[in-house]
């Protein structure tokens, strides 16, 4: 099975594998409101970009 490659011009493809290599239940929060609000923002544009591109 080959991957298509439509996905690479949605999101940043190896940003989006360091992300999504470790479980979820495995993080631990960053420290600050800040970085914990970074986090899920970037965390929630991953999604978006990938079903905009569909």
């Amino acid at each position: 099975m080959v991957a298509p490659s439509w996905p690479a011009g949605a999101v940043a493809v190896p940003e989006l594998a360091l992300r999504s290599r470790e479980r979820v239940n495995s993080w631990k929060l960053p420290s600050s409101q800040a970085k914990r609000d970074r986090r899920a923002t970037v965390f929630g544009q991953d999604p978006v970009a990938l079903l905009r591109a569909v």
